[in-house]
């Protein structure tokens, strides 16, 4: 962990916060690290589970819990987001505090 503990290294910190190198990514809603797949026309994204620099093993991603907790808390289940189609549809049944880090933070995951 460097100095200021937000990431586990120097290198990793220089990857997620330098504009022009984006070869990191990092997902706060479901606290995900990922590499992107540079030849792929789709964007696609690798899911990494330990820092491919210093070896630090990365928070485990919350994609499952955050689909958990809309369906028992909100009633919204991750399937009938996608079977309708319409994004902004969509995005208007999710509450604002899933649409951020804020939703497992409030809950100490």
């Amino acid at each position: 962990m460097n100095d200021n503990n937000k990431y586990c290294c120097d290198t990793m910190e220089f990857h997620l916060t330098t504009e022009s190198e984006e070869l990191v990514e990092y997902e706060p809603i479901n606290r995900e690290y990922s590499l992107k797949i540079f030849k792929s026309s789709y964007g696609t994204h690798q899911s990494i589970l330990f820092c491919p620099w210093c070896g630090y093993k990365l928070p485990k991603s919350l994609s499952k819990e955050w689909e958990l907790t809309l369906l028992n808390e909100e009633g919204i289940a991750q399937k009938i987001l996608d079977d309708y189609g319409i994004e902004s549809y969509a995005e208007k049944l999710i509450p604002p505090e899933f649409k951020t880090d804020e939703w497992w933070k409030k809950r100490g995951l």
